[in-house]
Formats: C-alpha cells, structure tokens, sequence
C-alpha cells in the first residue's frame, strides 16, 4: 500500500526533460567583448525583422532547439548571417558582432555616446510599440541601407500600413501617400510638419485627363490660378532624397500614437509617418 502511495504522489512531480522548451528563449547580440549591442535588428530564419532592445535581446518562442539560423545588422559593426548554438551554461542563443575597424586618433570618452535616432526618441517609441502603447512600423538604418532606395516613395513600398498611388495634380501626377481606408497621411520630417505637398491636395486617381477638350491649354491658362497653384505643390520624391533617410515611423492612425508626434500636426484619424533624415553609420 505505502509503494503503491508513493507512485501515485511521483505523477504529482513535474519532470523537466532535457530540451524541453519554456516560454520565450531570448537571442543576445553582443560585440567581441561580451557588450550587448543595443538595437540590432535581427532576422530570425528569414522571418520579419525584429530591433532588439537595449540589452541587445530578441525573443525566439516555444523552441527545443539547439542551433537557430539569424541574420544580424547593426550599424558600426561587421554583418552576421549564420547559426547561433544554444548555451549550455544559460540556456540562451548568443550572436557575436564584431565592431568594423576604424583608424581613430586618441581619444578620451567622458560618457556614453548616443546616436541621433536615440536623442530623437525613435528606440523609446519602438519599446513603447512592443508594449502595446501604440500601434506602429519602423523602418531602421540597417534596413534602409541593404536595401540602398533612391527615392523616397520606394521605402514604403510593401509596408504594412501604407500605399503608394499616383494622383493627378494638375498636369501632373504625382506618388501620393495613403493609408487604411485611402485617406491621405500627414507626413513629418525631423519634427516638422510639411506643408503644400501632394498630400494636402484633394485627389483624383487614373490617367491623367487634359483639362481642354482639344488636348492642349493656353499659355494664358496655364500662368493662371489653379494651374500655377498645383505646379507649386511638392510630390512625395521632392520632400527629401531616399538616400538621406535615416529611418521612418509609420502609424496607420493618431488614436494610437504616441502624444508627442500627435502634437506637432495630423488630419483626423488619418495616421501619419515621422522621416528622419542624416547619416545612417
């Protein structure tokens, strides 16, 4: 009876097996001296692109695996694409960066150097976003620079929450910027709200239609009004060079957004995307 007492209560007892997964497995960037690497973006087996915190951690979830394939990016430092072992000692996955090498005179370093995306507040909002404070998309440095845009319109295409069309300004047509429900979003850059852009303009899509019936318009009409109002009025591609793009903030609507970006303008609902322009290294 006491034996049969005892086997009962032993499936009362948790048994941890060997490899057996719990919860989330964090995947730690750090250089060649055992720093983190704060806000390396990371690709886990070709998946979405993930930015690490501060601490240099992204999070693998539910696996009992022993080797992940990750691609990591960060800015100063050599590219690492390949296969990070899991630790015996911890448990955790770590990939190594080495810091690109850099011919410097002596220098003494009085603090911690931050880089201008930090002091802007990007990195804050992109924790802020992983909590669920707001709903938003980033574009960082590193991606930016693998994929070398030349125009400012070709950065958002195939982001979640934006659309590119082509709308008729006048003569013109020019890319427009839309998001959910195609309505026009309010465009920042370095802070500031643009204004007389193509995304002030009221729209109309489809083949550009020639305002005289014959094809052609007058010189008198075309130095006139509306006319000379809409060659005046900026396209997408105009407001900056995709090349002096440091990184962008989309958020597909101002109800959850951060308070400071809401501040300095949006129409309605309608969400708005924050560029912040500079040197990307």
């Amino acid at each position: 009876m006491r034996l049969l007492r005892l086997i009962s209560l032993g499936w009362l007892v948790p048994v941890a097996l060997p490899g057996q997964a719990v919860g989330r497995v964090p995947i730690i960037v750090r250089d060649a001296s055992e720093t983190p690497v704060s806000w390396a973006v990371v690709r886990i087996d070709g998946s979405t692109p993930q930015i690490a915190d501060d601490s240099g951690r992204v999070w693998l979830v539910g696996g009992n695996r022993d080797s992940v394939r990750v691609s990591v990016r960060r800015m100063g430092f050599r590219p690492f694409d390949g296969w990070v072992l899991r630790s015996a000692e911890d448990g955790t996955f770590k990939a190594t960066l080495p810091r690109l090498a850099l011919a410097l005179d002596a220098v003494t370093v009085t603090a911690a150097r931050t880089t201008p995306l930090e002091r802007t507040g990007f990195y804050d909002r992109v924790i802020r976003a992983r909590r669920g404070a707001t709903v938003a998309e980033f574009i960082t440095p590193e991606e930016l620079e693998e994929r070398n845009p030349g125009q400012l319109s070709q950065i958002f295409a195939g982001t979640r929450y934006t659309t590119i069309r082509l709308a008729n300004v006048g003569a013109r047509q020019l890319p427009v910027l839309l998001g959910r429900g195609q309505c026009q979003m309010t465009i920042l850059v370095d802070g500031m709200r643009v204004a007389k852009t193509v995304q002030d303009e009221p729209m109309a899509f489809g083949p550009p239609q020639s305002i005289d019936q014959r094809g052609s318009r007058s010189s008198r009409d075309q130095s006139n009004g509306a006319d000379s109002r809409t060659r005046s009025v900026m396209g997408l591609d105009d407001l900056v060079d995709g090349r002096s793009v440091m990184a962008i903030e989309i958020y597909p609507s101002t109800a959850n957004a951060p308070a400071e970006l809401i501040s300095i303008g949006g129409r309605g609902s309608c969400g708005f995307v924050a560029i912040w322009t500079g040197a990307r290294r």
